[in-house]
């Protein structure tokens, strides 16, 4: 894929697979909303976890981590990214609740129907204290799509 298809895919609010590394060396990885972050050439992914998650214990410890987007069924539209980079952890309140807002407005606000204002705020302050922003530097991108292929079978 180009590095435009690429930001695209990231760009729409998919699910993403967060692997971090656990203690005992081996992938940690959960289902996690996502909100892409560009400035110039570089591509950050963060994301409002809580502060004492494994994933968020995981990365302080160990910052290397990947971020797997995917989208598209069947087999042949199947497409995807995976980010590897290193994750740092955000604990200023204000950067917090500020990340919690974007990903209300990025995941729930359309299909909710309720805005920001409100009345969802109030619970992401809240839960804020006790969040942190999760960012993943992106490194490395590898990136797929079997629409593109050769292949028309629809399947491996």
């Amino acid at each position: 894929m180009s590095h435009a298809d690429v930001l695209a895919l990231l760009e729409a609010p998919h699910v993403g697979v967060l692997s971090t590394i656990d203690a005992g060396g081996f992938p940690h990885s959960v289902g996690i909303y996502y909100v892409p972050v560009t400035a110039g050439e570089g591509l950050e992914l963060q994301m409002w976890v809580y502060g004492k998650s494994q994933k968020a214990v995981n990365a302080e410890r160990e910052p290397r981590a990947s971020l797997l987007v995917e989208a598209g069924t069947p087999y042949q539209d199947l497409r995807g990214v995976l980010v590897r980079g290193s994750c740092r952890i955000e604990r200023d309140y204000d950067t917090v609740v500020d990340l919690g807002k974007r990903v209300y407005e990025r995941y729930f606000e359309a299909r909710l129907g309720i805005p920001l204002s409100e009345g969802p705020i109030a619970n992401i302050e809240r839960q804020s204290r006790k969040r942190v922003a999760l960012v993943l530097s992106a490194e490395r991108f590898a990136s797929w799509d079997h629409g593109r292929g050769p292949s028309t079978g629809g399947g491996p």
